[in-house]
């Protein structure tokens, strides 16, 4: 961050939901840890239309600041 203290976060799960899924889970849950929940494209290619047909999402919780 601004002050030079860095964030270490665990991997604690990790989903892939179809394009059209609900993916409110990724926002709900357990609001006493720092989370950072990462979301990226994967699953197939549709080239036509310039996308892939799945979401996969990275559910991690802070382990510490040093």
């Amino acid at each position: 961050d601004e002050k030079g203290q860095i964030s270490r976060f665990r991997v604690v799960d990790k989903k892939t939901y179809d394009e059209n899924a609900s993916t409110s889970a990724v926002f709900l849950g357990d609001n006493s840890k720092t989370r950072l929940n990462l979301i990226t494209c994967t699953g197939n290619w549709i080239k036509s239309e310039r996308r892939y047909d799945q979401r996969i999402v990275i559910f991690t919780e802070l382990i510490n600041n040093t």
